[in-house]
């Protein structure tokens, strides 16, 4: 269903060998290496914990992984001082040479695990692992595919958000990308690459930029109307899409394995926000948040947005809210249709 070649410009890409259609499953993958977050309590320390697991690994399965993309950038000073000291501790009759040949081969196996991992979060416990295939996919802020970790299976699953050409590169979101071009640079910088799609870098910059504000906008306006109306769970922040989501240690859950900053990204939401804080202290009335809410997926829909983020089942709610019901009904089966394409199945 697929093929692994180079991407102009991205290194390795996945490409459809056939032509795929929405909601047909392209990858379904266990992890080459996972650890929980238990584990890396009981080690001591995250690292500590993935060198145990590397070195559990076969020959080959050892070389697949050391294959895989990496900045050693992206491992701090800090992070390598720990990591010294505690080579220097367990060891204390290596030499400083051999410290420091182990300490190259410790970043570099934390600076794949931290670039290449992706989220296993189940009921129980939030975990992270490396799945060869997945990582291959690169980003877009138009993504054509969506991503999912069953729990039930161990297994990552790649899902076509629309039909796909033969040939054509299969791409999910690494973060979450409703937002300002500003924004979403500031959240996939830790990935070490520039988004070139065409909401970053087209010849239609400032017509997706002016979506792009407008679908951020309007969902903070519906997220604070949701707090104060409602217990409902937003079905339009797809929690595996991203979480940006994604794909890596998002939202600042790398500050326990690199010296990033999330601070800028904290701080330009916290501007975005202020700016337009204004405009929604008086929080829309039902019948007001229903047309929000269709602007909304309308919005999207108008950007290639097309999987986990369309919000059928907020406008169900609305609907239902108004008592509506009939049109609440339809909007519920849009909503699970949608769900069963992106991810395979019905979201609660």
């Amino acid at each position: 269903m697929y093929e692994i070649k180079p991407s102009p410009g991205k290194g390795l890409g996945l490409f459809a060998a056939r032509d795929i259609l929405r909601g047909e499953k392209i990858v379904s993958e266990k992890p080459l290496l996972s650890q929980t977050r238990s584990e890396e309590e009981a080690e001591g320390a995250w690292f500590v914990c993935l060198k145990k697991k590397f070195d559990q690994l076969s020959p080959e399965e050892q070389n697949q992984y050391l294959e895989l993309s990496y900045s050693t950038e992206n491992i701090g000073e800090d992070i390598r001082h720990v990591m010294r000291d505690y080579l220097a501790i367990t060891q204390p009759s290596e030499s400083e040479e051999g410290i420091r040949l182990q300490l190259e081969d410790w970043v570099k196996i934390s600076a794949i695990f931290y670039l290449n991992n992706a989220e296993t979060r189940d009921s129980d416990q939030v975990g992270f692992g490396i799945f060869s295939t997945y990582t291959r996919i690169n980003h877009s802020c138009i993504p054509n595919a969506n991503w999912k970790y069953n729990s039930q299976t161990s297994e990552m699953e790649v899902y076509a958000a629309r039909d796909l050409a033969r040939g054509e590169e299969i791409s999910i979101s690494y973060i979450d990308i409703r937002g300002p071009v500003r924004l979403r640079r500031q959240m996939y910088q830790p990935y070490g690459f520039d988004c070139t799609c065409a909401a970053c870098a087209g010849p239609d910059l400032a017509e997706h930029e002016r979506r792009r504000s407008r679908i951020f906008y309007i969902n903070a306006a519906l997220e604070d109307y949701k707090d104060d109306n409602t217990d409902d769970n937003e079905d339009g922040d797809p929690e595996n899409h991203e979480d940006g989501d994604t794909d890596d240690y998002e939202d600042g859950d790398a500050d326990d394995y690199e010296n990033g900053e999330t601070d800028d990204y904290d701080d330009d939401m916290d501007d975005y926000e202020d700016d337009y804080a204004e405009s929604w202290q008086s929080l829309p009335v039902d019948d007001e948040a229903l047309k929000l809410a269709y602007e909304y997926v309308s919005l999207l829909q108008e950007e290639g947005l097309v999987g986990g983020e369309l919000s059928w089942g907020r406008c169900a709610r609305f609907h239902e809210k108004l008592g509506e019901s009939q049109k609440a009904a339809e909007m519920k089966e849009k909503s699970e249709e949608n769900d069963l394409a992106c991810t395979g199945t019905i979201n609660g």
